[in-house]
């Protein structure tokens, strides 16, 4: 997640950089595994966790291969008296063949890959029910496949009923899945549990430590509870892992910045907003800390270009104006406040911003109108704090100049 700006976590949407060797042995077990669950479709998971070594996965590939060369033996040694069922084999090899990973994808397994060659199985089965010669053995297979599957697709739906019961779920089943375990601490977080959320993510880092998205969730919890040097090093860590990652490269900036390192954090607010150059709150932490270094105009600048991406935030306007003001600028200022009125007519902090900046330029009927705006859309929305200083705003404009 981003600090200082909402926005939601960014995912690491990059394969996994295996060799071609090992992703076909992930695919022969796949493979396997996905005819498996079409049998017995249990423990369904959202996130697979699949041995990443040749050493672990080896054996297990064999395995499965002679497995399905059985199965296919089998099915084709049987094809003219039953050809659904190779027919069926073969479609579904055929199916799965755009999902292999041989390609790289971002999930080497994952259930949603089944949705054509399920289709395959389930042809092939409904020939073998209609084989059976009697229909009472028929109706009663047909009656018990439909109590398991569908007891099974109930559970499973109450599973993804919420969001804590699905991965809760999943870091039970699936405790290898370091992708699952964050994702659970990405719930605890939104629900407040600061410090099962942490442990989750510690979790998440040490089955995989190349986990990135754990490294960058873990490390903006400690960037909130002030621990800048300690989440410095998780940040890091995440980029080094993938240097395209840009909303770590922004949290090491608010990180940065908070040890009055601006100008490092400078350089990786640049970076970040050379790889995502259309969130627009990569451009307002830049403009902070260019303002910490004195660069104000350039900040300003900067700001501008944030608008142009989310041209309906109003803090936006407003955080320019006052960079424009700051320079004296006030002209500039003006027509930026009125600028982001035309597309916000209803902002109270926009009216008295433009105000302000009309007083300064000496157009005191101007600023008495603006100001009298703001004060009717303040009371409107409740907001007494912001209409108790437009009102002194108003009196001080109505307030008679005393001699020096």
């Amino acid at each position: 997640m981003y600090i200082g700006y909402s926005s939601p976590l960014a995912p690491a949407n990059a394969p996994p950089g295996n060799t071609l060797f090992l992703r076909i042995l992930q695919f022969s077990t796949t493979t396997f595994r996905y005819l498996a669950l079409h049998v017995w479709p249990y423990p369904l998971c959202a996130d697979y966790a699949l041995r990443m070594n040749v050493s672990e996965l080896l054996p297990r590939a064999v395995g499965a291969l002679v497995a399905l060369a059985a199965l296919a033996a089998v099915a084709f040694r049987f094809r003219r008296r039953f050809a659904p069922g190779w027919e069926g084999l073969a479609a579904f090899l055929l199916l799965l063949t755009p999902v292999s990973n041989i390609v790289p994808l971002l999930h080497a397994m994952a259930i949603r890959y089944l949705t054509l060659p399920c289709a395959a199985f389930c042809w092939a089965l409904a020939h073998a029910l209609g084989a059976v010669r009697s229909r009472r053995w028929r109706l009663a297979s047909l009656a018990g496949l439909l109590a398991i599957y569908g007891g099974m697709s109930a559970v499973r739906a109450n599973q993804w009923r919420t969001a804590h019961s699905l991965w809760s779920f999943e870091a039970r089943h699936n405790p290898k899945s370091s992708s699952a375990v964050n994702n659970l601490g990405n719930v605890l977080e939104k629900e407040g549990k600061i410090e099962e959320a942490k442990a989750a993510y510690l979790q998440a880092i040490s089955i995989n430590p190349r986990n990135m998205v754990a490294q960058n969730n873990y490390g903006s919890i400690l960037l909130r509870e002030g621990d800048n040097e300690e989440a410095e090093r998780y940040f890091r860590a995440a980029i080094a892992e993938s240097e395209i990652y840009a909303s770590a490269r922004i949290n090491l900036g608010v990180a940065l910045r908070r040890m009055g390192r601006s100008d490092e954090a400078i350089a990786q607010y640049r970076k970040a907003i050379e790889l995502d150059p259309d969130y627009p709150g990569a451009y307002v932490n830049l403009a902070n800390a260019l303002v910490d270094t004195g660069r104000i105009g350039e900040a300003a600048d900067v700001i501008a270009k944030a608008i142009q991406i989310d041209p309906r935030n109003s803090a936006l306007y407003n955080n320019r104006g006052a960079l424009l003001i700051h320079q004296l600028r006030y002209h500039e200022a003006a027509e930026c406040f009125a600028q982001g009125i035309r597309m916000i007519p209803d902002n109270a902090e926009l009216y008295a911003n433009l105000g302000a900046a009309y007083k300064a330029i000496g157009q005191t009927d101007q600023a008495k109108e603006a100001l009298q705006t703001a004060l009717a859309l303040a009371r409107q929305a409740n907001n007494a704090d912001l209409a108790q200083t437009i009102e002194s705003k108003l009196a001080a404009l109505d307030a008679p100049e005393t001699a020096p």
